[in-house]
Parts: C-alpha cells; structure tokens; sequence
C-alpha cells in the first residue's frame, strides 16, 4: 500500500452527488495500468456509476450483478420453452409425414391391384375409369396436403432459426 499524498480523494461526510462523482473519477485515475483494479475502474464503470449517482441510483454492483443472473436465467428458460415447442412441433410434423406415407403406400397397392384386375380382365373400361377418376382426385389431394406440409414445415424451421 502506498503513502497517502495530497492528492488521495477526500470524500465530506455529506457529499453532493457532483462531488460523489468526482471522488470516482479521482479514484479510478489514481489505479495504476497493470493493476487488478484497472479492469474495474474502466471508463464504462466510471461512466456507469456517474449516471447511477445523476439519476439517484445508488451503484450496487452486487445487486446489477444478481439481477443480470435472474434476466440471463429467464431468458435461457425463455429459450429452452422455445426449444420445446420446436421439437414438439417437428415431431407432429413427423408423425403426419409417416401417416401421408403410409396413405401414398396404400394408394401404390391399390393401384397395383388395379393393373392386376385389369390385366386378369376382371375389371370393365367404365369400372377403370370410374376407379382412374377417384384415385387421381385422391393423388392430387394427398399431393397437395404433402406440398403443404413440407412448405408448412420448411417456412417453420426457417422462421425458427431466425429468431
């Protein structure tokens, strides 16, 4: 510890808040480059302590500091809801791919027992036709709610990574 010299700042005991903010301002130019304390007293604490005291806040680091905790703490449970919500929603969206599969699936097989009637000439051209028609208006619906989907799906993950 060094001697105190005529330029160590002296506080009154009912200091101005002008006066409060010189004594920090004297305080932090006294640290020498090189010491622990120098990363304490940068411009930005200075700075930020000045504008606590003109706005008659006292400067409690440890009460910013836990509060910073709590903010960073909600925000990380914010993210983690977030999260949830994306998995949630990608495992929907899985399951309805599947369930649009196995349709797809079932419409391969019945098309397939189709050309096996027709090609067992058990099936008359009116019957095909009639069987054609529903089966395209089945393909086009179940084309579209998959395009849907995959856009649906697509323009959510997107969306979601851009948050």
């Amino acid at each position: 510890m060094t001697n105190p010299t005529s330029t160590t700042p002296k506080l009154s005991k009912n200091p101005s808040k002008a006066e409060e903010i010189e004594f920090v301002e004297q305080v932090a130019a006294l640290v020498p480059d090189g010491a622990y304390l120098k990363e304490l007293f940068t411009t930005q604490f200075v700075g930020w302590v000045s504008e606590q005291i003109k706005n008659d806040f006292p400067p409690n680091l440890a009460e910013w500091y836990f509060a910073s905790l709590i903010e960073v703490s909600e925000k990380v449970g914010q993210i983690q809801a977030i999260n949830q919500t994306f998995d949630n929603t990608l495992k929907a969206k899985d399951a309805q791919i599947v369930a649009l599969n196995s349709l797809v699936d079932s419409l391969r097989s019945r098309n397939d027992a189709l050309y096996a009637e027709i090609e067992g000439g058990r099936i008359t051209r009116i019957d095909l036709q009639n069987r054609l028609s529903n089966a395209d208006d089945d393909t086009e619906v179940l084309k579209a709610e998959v395009t849907a989907l995959k856009a649906s799906l697509y323009d959510w993950m997107t969306g979601a990574r851009t948050r």
